[in-house]
């Protein structure tokens, strides 16, 4: 049971308990009062009626007394009037004998000042006996109690009707208070206690001022709250910030085992590589080669540029020297790059096109790991709405623009399939791919993000509506000042069209 409905009950059992004694008390001395008052009735209308006797008597008027006593004897309340001689016989009245009830109180003459009790005779009678003169001897009156049994009983229903009232009301106006004062902030601390143990902290609880010591309580709560949410961000700061130092650490070893494969891979495979590529490449430009013969020598030059990529990435994820930073200019770069994606789009599958060129975007940088990380931007694109059947035509476009805040911000759009959004933090992972075993190894998006960050900058990817990706590559503002160019890059590979350094 709740603390209000016990609160309630006990303290509508308490009003209740004190109205009851109140209205027995009041009861009790209205009918006190009630009974007073009959009593000195009685007594006064026995000493007139006995005046009148004593009258009567000593003028022998009988006639005239017995009048009187029948006029009296006609009000309701009266239950008897007479006057009795010696031999308690009725001298005079309308009642030819006294009922029992009241002649066992009426034995022998009645003591000067006169006798008088209460008498049960079919209900209350107060009765009078008080000495008259001779011949007669006793004057006897009786009333009955009917109109204070009446008033008793009527005040007994007012006042058990107006305590159930009072106490009805008091029960309404308890549990409002109740409710208001104690009720509803011990809800509200309630659900903020629920709500400690919840994903995201909760809600300061803020109680109104009819809550009184509830308020200081609620206030407690919310400062323990505060510590406890301070605490826990702390201590989830420190539990990513030790994941993400294992998660480097374990990178690092990663790489740098990888480092002593791919220095002595890199070496062995990059003379036969540049051989193969480049016979390729002569009977692909031989005039007199045969159309069969040609293509073959196509695809053979497009999968020695495949590996020759992948062992570019793995250098480049393994390589320990500095930069070696100089002014590069981005809308050159960036329209090499886009001329040379438009010629590797299969049958002109998606539509590659540059927008915004503009001269001043310099930044300072190594031109060859720049090309490498946008180039693996747009090849991710163009490789996203490439391999996906569709209706309307595939497009990958690269928007260069300035920033407000200084520096410039490259744009990768696709209308690929997109990734869900839970996905995107695990595409900057090494080896993490969702394409299909055999067409990648999940090294491009995680090498170009390196790149970039060396350079200073920032890479994230967002989807599109309805479908497709977004790649924003932001940069720095060049701090020399200079304009900018893009050179052939020293760094080049079977595919650029020189060796695997």
């Amino acid at each position: 049971m709740r603390i209000r409905t016990r609160l309630l009950l006990f303290l509508v059992a308490a009003v209740t308990l004190i109205m009851g004694v109140y209205a027995a008390i009041a009861l009790n001395q209205r009918t006190l009062l009630l009974s007073d008052a009959m009593i000195r009735e009685t007594e006064t209308l026995g000493s007139a009626l006995r005046a009148v006797t004593d009258n009567a008597l000593r003028d022998g008027r009988f006639e005239d007394l017995d009048g009187v006593l029948a006029e009296v004897a006609r009000d309701p309340e009266t239950y008897l009037v007479a006057v009795l001689d010696s031999e308690g016989g009725i001298l005079a009245g309308e009642v030819e004998a006294l009922p029992d009830c009241l002649r066992i109180n009426l034995t022998g003459a009645p003591p000067p000042g006169g006798a008088r009790g209460w008498a049960e005779c079919g209900g209350r009678v107060r009765w009078t006996s008080l000495p008259v003169r001779d011949p007669a001897h006793t004057l006897i009156v009786a009333r009955l109690a009917t109109v204070v049994e009446e008033d008793e009983a009527r005040s007994r229903v007012r006042i058990l009707l107006t305590t159930l009232a009072l106490g009805g009301g008091a029960a309404a106006v308890i549990f409002a208070v109740l409710h208001i004062t104690l009720s509803r902030p011990l809800d509200l601390m309630a659900s903020g206690v629920r709500a400690l143990g919840g994903p995201s902290p909760p809600e300061p609880i803020e109680l109104p001022r009819s809550a009184g010591e509830l308020r200081e309580l609620a206030q407690a709560f919310n400062e323990m709250a505060s510590r406890l949410d301070a605490k826990r961000r702390s201590l989830a700061q420190g539990i990513e910030e030790r994941i993400a130092l294992e998660r480097r650490v374990q990178t690092e070893e990663k790489f740098a085992a990888l480092g002593r494969l791919t220095g002595g891979l890199a070496h062995e495979l990059g003379a036969p590589l540049n051989v193969i590529s480049m016979r390729a490449e002569a009977i692909l430009y031989d005039a007199v080669a045969n159309p069969e013969v040609k293509r073959q020598a196509g695809e053979i030059v497009g999968e020695v540029e495949r590996v020759a990529d992948l062992i570019r990435s793995l250098v480049h994820m393994a390589r320990q020297d500095p930069l070696s930073l100089r002014p590069v200019g981005l809308s050159a770069l960036l329209d090499e790059l886009v001329q040379d994606a438009h010629g590797r789009s299969e049958d002109g599958e998606a539509r590659v096109e540059f927008r915004n060129p503009d001269t001043r975007a310099v930044i300072d940088g190594d031109p060859n790991l720049l090309r490498h990380a946008i180039r693996n931007l747009i090849k991710n694109a163009l490789e996203a709405v490439s391999r996906e059947e569709r209706q309307e035509e595939g497009f990958v476009e690269v928007i260069l623009a300035s920033r407000s805040e200084g520096g410039w911000e490259v744009r990768v759009r696709d209308n690929g399939p997109g990734a869900v959004p839970e996905q995107i933090p695990q595409l900057f992972e090494p080896f993490f791919t969702t394409k299909a075993v055999g067409e990648g190894m999940g090294l491009g998006l995680s090498v170009a993000q390196g790149i970039i960050e060396e350079h200073g900058g920032t890479v994230a990817l967002h989807p599109r509506f309805p479908r497709g990706m977004e790649a924003v590559v932001r940069f720095p503002q060049s701090g020399g000042g200079q304009t900018g160019t893009y050179d052939s890059p020293d760094f080049q590979t079977p595919g650029d069209g020189g060796e695997v350094q």
